[in-house]
């Protein structure tokens, strides 16, 4: 019989997506995991076999519907409570139809359930190193967790395997699971910015207009125009949103931003935003409009949670990012007026050292 669990669990990994990245990688305190011990969970829609190949496993699942299910091993020696990260090497097979993301739960003792998803794994031949941070995870719709944090030391069992959307069969196969208690940390900035203005969607106030997103070359560099107009005396908003790929955010000190705007006076800035789950972050204070060409670094510590938004425990949890926006708001004095923002660079830094 198909539990109530299993069934919340399905449904729950629809809606929330984070974590998977493949640099960079810590190089001690790991142990390893017997994935002799790892057993296959019987979940509904879809078929799966597990085979073993010499120490690493091979799992030969068919998805007959569309709709979105769960491929999952059972771990049950509880990971050391340091626990960070979890590496493993991967080959996927698949038919072009489907769609898998590589996916972690974690149940504690008492009834605490939670979990994180990643962005597609690559398929084809070539075997594949795959780092999934263990932080930002998030509590599952079925999880009865008193303490609503999870507790790396509470946690007895784990579940790891493939959320799955579309029809049609494949093949995954692991090898050289690790439990990290080393946390990443970054040593060269990395370029997040999409240039393309088809990758952003905006979002403004019906009375704003003139709004406009664009890419536009500037000096031989790609960058993202945003115009706009805001009418006087009324709290306005036009905020361009760029989702993120799956980055392990925290080996990262921060975010650097590459820009030049003009606002309309009585406007304070910038708003430049984060997302993690249903949280909205914003950066404290504004980065201020300039005419000139700067760059404006905003550590993660700069990002509290914004008045007009919600999230399950109040704080940024930075491996859990999934959008950053720029763009602006507040209240144009007089008859109000036009604003430009040109964003050349949106990159993840290191701390300094």
């Amino acid at each position: 019989m198909v539990s109530r669990r299993s069934v919340v669990l399905c449904a729950i990994l629809m809606s929330s997506c984070a974590g998977l990245w493949a640099q960079p990688v810590p190089t001690a305190a790991t142990s390893g995991v017997d994935l002799a011990t790892v057993e296959l969970v019987r979940l509904p829609g879809v078929t799966a076999e597990l085979g073993r190949a010499g120490t690493g496993l091979r799992v030969t699942f068919d998805k007959p519907g569309d709709e979105r299910r769960l491929v999952a091993l059972e771990m049950h020696a509880p990971p050391p409570p340091t626990s960070k990260a979890l590496t493993l090497q991967y080959r996927l097979t698949a038919d072009p139809a489907l769609t898998a993301r590589f996916t972690l739960i974690a149940y504690e003792r008492g009834g605490g359930a939670w979990f994180r998803s990643g962005t597609p794994l690559a398929a084809g031949p070539d075997v594949r190193d795959l780092r999934f941070s263990l932080q930002g995870l998030r509590q599952t719709a079925f999880s009865q967790d008193a303490s609503a944090a999870l507790e790396w030391d509470q946690v007895e069992r784990l579940w790891i395997g493939l959320v799955v959307d579309g029809k049609g069969q494949g093949v995954f196969e692991a090898s050289k699971l690790l439990l990290s208690s080393e946390a990443s940390t970054a040593t060269e900035p990395i370029s997040i910015f999409k240039a393309d203005a088809g990758q952003w969607s905006l979002g403004a106030d019906p009375a704003v207009t003139g709004k406009d997103l664009q890419t536009v070359d500037v000096d031989g560099a790609k960058c993202l125009k945003l115009s706009f107009r805001f009418p006087g005396g009324k709290h306005m908003y036009c905020v361009p949103a760029q989702p993120v790929e799956e980055l392990e955010f925290s080996a990262y000190a921060g975010l650097r931003l590459t820009y030049r705007a003009t606002v309309p006076a009585g406007v304070d800035g910038l708003l430049v935003c984060v997302h993690e789950g249903g949280g909205q972050f914003v950066a404290t204070p504004p980065p201020p409009a300039s005419g000139e060409w700067v760059s404006v670094t905003i550590p993660w510590t700069a990002f509290p949670l914004a008045a007009w938004t919600k999230d399950d425990n109040g704080r940024l949890d930075v491996d859990a990012i999934t959008q950053v926006n720029v763009g602006v708001h507040g209240t144009a004095s007089g008859e109000g007026g036009t604003g430009e923002i040109l964003l050349k660079a949106l990159e993840l830094v290191p701390a300094a050292k």
